[in-house]
């Protein structure tokens, strides 16, 4: 073979090498291109009932081993191997770069442990979440950690405070516009005014939240909305319509697969047959509600339907199996640090064992 010869084919291969290059680059750009695009929808997946989420410091991450640390922290929770999740969560926190990243991890961490019940560790995310968000002028994301420390002090029964993180919140996102953030805490602050026995106000929250979930078409939120209508107007009394709007809400949490929904407005439904004289339908649907909470580790629900069981049953006479239930539902609350879930309990626990007393003593 000649000289010229061999230069051709020496200039071949060369060609055929960065061709291989740059097919290889191309794949490779691709296919991070697909991870990335498959973790921002998992993140988007990430959330429970009450809790908003914050994504801005994690839709970009490029960095392998945060990916892969948040890939399975996100499936950990996807299949409610919670303790996992959070340590996964964690471990990507020194990793992080930006503020905005920090963030987002907490607040991913301190919802998991608001669900399991971690409250005192969740507030500690939160108030970390605070300080961060504070600190880099992160609006958005201050808004939701105001909320979340809403939502704790809500179910310790401290409305006080907890209505005063919910109007910070509110005020930050009527002045970012901020339409989906701005219905919840509007439910939000319906809920308290319902647990301080203000229903007129509580409605007209509620409802305030309803529009606004109508009209960015957020079915989830509407879902929601629905349910605290409902319980409000159960707590006033006006049982069908609590009836219709629960069953409505439901019918919406079946639509989207939202089980923490479904839990909430089987509860509804069940409360309703409960008011209506109908223990034994108000009890088969707490004990779906109780199946639904199991599945999805939320110790605040599991702890309600546990003491709505026990009411039932104590409706229906059988007191012994309404102290082992009010038993389960009281070590729950204490583990949550309500206190006032607690003294409910106690009070439950008295009437029955008294009641049970009095059926032994006519024996």
């Amino acid at each position: 073979m000649s000289l010229s010869s061999w230069a051709i084919l020496g200039l071949i291969v060369g060609a055929i090498g960065v061709i291989i290059t740059i097919v290889s680059y191309i794949v490779m750009l691709r296919s991070r291109s697909e991870v990335r695009k498959k973790l921002r929808a998992e993140i988007r997946r990430f959330k429970f009932k009450d809790m908003p989420l914050y994504i801005d410091g994690l839709l970009e991450l490029k960095a392998r081993k945060k990916v892969v640390l948040l890939q399975e922290a996100i499936r950990a929770k996807s299949e409610y191997r919670y303790e996992e999740a959070i340590a996964k969560l964690q471990s990507c926190l020194p990793l992080a770069s930006a503020d905005r990243e920090k963030a987002a991890i907490l607040n991913m961490v301190g919802t998991i442990q608001y669900n399991i019940g971690a409250t005192l560790d969740a507030e500690k995310s939160f108030s970390e979440m605070i300080k961060i968000t504070q600190q880099a002028n992160l609006e958005p994301a201050l808004a939701i950690a105001y909320g979340n420390m809403g939502l704790i002090y809500e179910v310790r029964g401290e409305f006080d405070k907890a209505m005063d993180y919910h109007k910070r919140a509110l005020e930050i996102n009527q002045g970012i516009e901020n339409l989906q953030a701005l219905a919840q805490n509007y439910g939000n602050l319906g809920n308290i005014y319902h647990n301080l026995n203000e229903f007129s106000k509580a409605l007209e929250y509620h409802k305030k939240a309803l529009e606004i979930d109508k009209r960015i078409g957020n079915l989830k939120g509407q879902a929601q909305d629905l349910g605290n209508i409902g319980r409000v107007y159960g707590s006033l009394g006006e049982l069908r319509k609590a009836l219709e709007y629960f069953e409505r809400a439901l019918e919406i949490d079946k639509k989207i697969g939202c089980l923490e929904g479904q839990a909430f407005h089987l509860e509804g439904i069940g409360s309703v047959y409960g008011n209506l004289s109908d223990p034994k339908k108000a009890l088969d649907y707490f004990n779906r509600a109780l199946d639904v909470s199991i599945k999805t580790q939320n110790l605040e629900g599991q702890a309600n339907q546990l003491t709505n069981i026990g009411i039932s049953y104590s409706h229906l006479g059988r007191f012994d199996k309404a102290i082992h239930y009010f038993q389960q539902a009281r070590d729950i609350f204490i583990k949550l640090g309500a206190k006032h879930r607690v003294a409910e309990c106690n009070k439950n626990l008295e009437i029955a064992q008294m009641a049970m007393l009095g059926v032994k003593g006519k024996k």
